[in-house]
């Protein structure tokens, strides 16, 4: 599901562009990106709500790039917090990859 277009987007004080889709905090489902002037990624990023309608946490992040590409952003790298959470099947499959013996970027991707 692409949601690329469903991104609010604005200008914080300091340059840096914040885009928003739902709202992670409030509704526990949605993304919110934020791409400092250093072209560093940070995402706040929840996918508990109906993932039919709006996207699961795959589509959100994709769609988030995908604005970002439209948008001419450069990223030139992702930085944040992976928190673990008992309904996070992304943080699960990642660490259990990582104990499998794969590599950081390789369990990343899969």
């Amino acid at each position: 599901m692409d949601v690329a277009a469903q991104f609010d987007s604005k200008f914080g004080r300091t340059g840096e562009r914040n885009y928003t889709y739902m709202d992670p905090d409030e509704l526990d489902h949605g993304l919110e990106m934020q791409i400092g002037n250093d072209g560093i990624l940070r995402l706040n990023l929840r996918a508990q709500g109906d993932k039919v309608r709006f996207g699961g946490g795959r589509d959100m992040v994709l769609s988030g790039m995908r604005r970002l590409e439209s948008d001419g952003v450069k990223v030139n790298g992702i930085a944040g917090r992976w928190f673990e959470v008992s309904d996070s099947d992304n943080y699960f499959e990642y660490f259990e990859n990582r104990s499998n013996g794969m590599s950081r970027q390789e369990s990343s991707r899969s």
